[in-house]
């Protein structure tokens, strides 16, 4: 069933019945199934100071059980990091632990592109319901920007 109309009674289905319903038919109507819509979240944008101490430039983190995040694109730019290394960690939740699973490191010979997730990581999306992207430096300070899309599901 996908409408109802209260002021006749009808249902609408879909898909639609291979025959004709006569009023004889019978059927029996199940209340709470449920379905994952997503909705568009803006554009988040992403302007940041990288030190030793680890910072989040993507953190996702959702407190209502069954929904999740689906992350389209993130693009990360940092400012040269001169002798100095930045790595940038995903963390996605496993075994209900928030846990690094890939790194990717930004040097003084590779600083000047935009990452996206498959620079870094290997992939063109991110899903779950606990996403991190962060970034730490060994020593020293750097300037990273970007932004990242995503979408948000609910249960209709």
């Amino acid at each position: 069933m996908v409408d109802f109309a209260n002021a006749t009674g009808t249902f609408t289905v879909f898909p639609a019945f291979n025959g004709t319903v006569v009023a004889t038919d019978t059927f029996l109507l199940i209340s709470g199934w449920k379905f994952a819509e997503w909705i568009v979240m803006p554009d988040v944008a992403i302007t940041d100071t990288v030190t030793t101490t680890e910072s989040d430039a993507v953190l996702l983190e959702l407190a209502t059980a069954g929904q999740s995040y689906r992350v389209n694109n993130v693009r990360l730019k940092f400012a040269d990091p001169g002798a100095n290394t930045v790595t940038v960690k995903l963390y996605e939740l496993i075994n209900d632990v928030s846990t690094e699973v890939d790194s990717f490191t930004v040097t003084t010979n590779n600083y000047s592109s935009y990452y996206g997730l498959v620079d870094m990581f290997g992939t063109s999306h991110l899903a779950g319901d606990n996403l991190k992207i962060s970034a730490v430096m060994d020593a020293g300070t750097c300037v990273v920007t970007g932004q990242y899309s995503y979408e948000k599901s609910y249960t209709a």
